[in-house]
């Protein structure tokens, strides 16, 4: 069954007000209220937390105006999300999505929430890419 691809990104972010610097960050859900999906909620809201929770934790904040956008492309069917942040080294993109990769020495997580997100995007039937400049 459709469910509002707005509503899961709301609560997302709901759970993450309090992660380390959430307030000096301008996170903009720019999906329509309307937005409806038809796809597994749960699996979606993994994928969507992974990519959240790393464009807030691994965020540039020395630069002017640090953002996360949301945004939905209902003709192409895909999310975008986009930010401001420190981003990937060109020779560590390809890899980001492997198992226990972690592109830089200050990452505090386990490699796994990549992987995990590719993984649950396949299972989807979907594909998903990495666009950055560090």
């Amino acid at each position: 069954s459709s469910f509002s691809l707005h509503d899961v990104v709301e609560q997302i972010l709901e759970n993450f007000r309090f992660m380390t610097n959430f307030n000096k960050i301008s996170v903009r859900n720019k999906i329509g209220e309307e937005e409806q999906v038809d796809t597994d909620k749960t699996r979606l809201s993994i994928i969507m937390s992974n990519l959240l929770e790393n464009a807030i934790k691994y965020h540039d904040l020395s630069k002017p105006e640090p953002f996360v956008d949301i945004e939905f492309n209902s003709s192409a069917g895909c999310i975008i999300v986009r930010d401001n942040g420190s981003g990937i080294p060109e020779e560590f993109q390809d890899r980001i999505f492997d198992m226990f990769f972690r592109a830089s020495d200050t990452s505090s997580g386990s490699g796994l929430g990549l992987f995990i997100t590719k993984e649950s995007v396949r299972k989807m039937g979907g594909a998903i890419e990495v666009s950055s400049r560090y």
